[in-house]
């Protein structure tokens, strides 16, 4: 048994819905480039799963496709199995950090199931600047360009409808702020930045608390977060309203 070390989040809009088989299936974007190489009908579909052993906190392993006639599985998640069996709407924001992240970008354009999404420290663009770079120039031009093509955030971010929170710094050494910037450019849904000067890359999600507020914005009924008007030029003060 081959076993693919690779935290995912695709396909699970509320993985309780979908583990118990009656979540909504995905609706794929029209937007969505023709090279997108996942099967989204076979997405919405519920997994073959198994949980390890334990009480307190388990793992949660998804039946993969077979690599070189070798059965595999995808470790999808840990977590308590109070906190998955509690309240369904805990599992429908999708947020990632570094390469966590970069999935978050990714599945946000493919699934339209989830509530929020929240990348942080992660953007699209790898091939244009990022700490990929010299992985990705030392593939061949047409590997590259393959590679872009089928797995770069860019690709599919676009096509999301979730309401999303980008989180970077301008000290983030692996996705700098132009990268960031291009990606976060390509949504047309409801989007936030929290841009922090110098917030370094990192994992962290209750610093900054914008990633708590956003998720708990959407997922709760709430205030609405305050949006900034435009901002009048006088004298002395340059006021601007803040509308909720």
């Amino acid at each position: 048994m081959l076993f693919l070390l690779v935290t995912i989040c695709l396909g699970s809009a509320g993985l309780q819905p979908l583990l118990a088989g009656d979540a909504p299936p995905i609706k794929r974007a029209e937007t969505l480039p023709a090279t997108t190489p996942w099967d989204l009908d076979a997405l919405s579909q519920s997994p073959v799963f198994d949980w390890s052993q334990g009480k307190e906190v388990r793992s949660l392993f998804y039946k993969g496709v077979p690599y070189q006639g070798k059965p595999t599985r995808v470790f999808a998640c840990c977590a308590t199995p109070g906190s998955l069996a509690g309240d369904p709407s805990l599992d429908k924001a999708l947020p990632g950090i570094s390469w966590g992240g970069c999935l978050a970008c990714s599945v946000a354009g493919l699934d339209n199931r989830f509530k929020a999404a929240v990348p942080v420290c992660r953007c699209g663009f790898l091939h244009g600047n990022s700490a990929w770079l010299k992985t990705l120039e030392s593939m061949s031009p047409k590997d590259r360009e393959t590679w872009v093509q089928l797995w770069d955030p860019s690709m599919h971010v676009g096509s999301a409808t979730t309401p999303m929170l980008f989180v970077n710094g301008g000290t983030d050494f692996a996705y700098p702020p132009d990268s960031h910037a291009g990606t976060f450019a390509l949504v047309t849904a409801p989007k936030y930045l929290h841009f922090v000067p110098h917030l370094p890359h990192g994992h962290i999600f209750d610093n900054p608390e914008a990633v708590e507020v956003f998720i708990d914005r959407h997922l709760k009924v709430g205030l609405p977060l305050p949006t900034i008007g435009p901002v009048e030029v006088g004298e002395k003060h340059h006021p601007f309203p803040i509308r909720r």
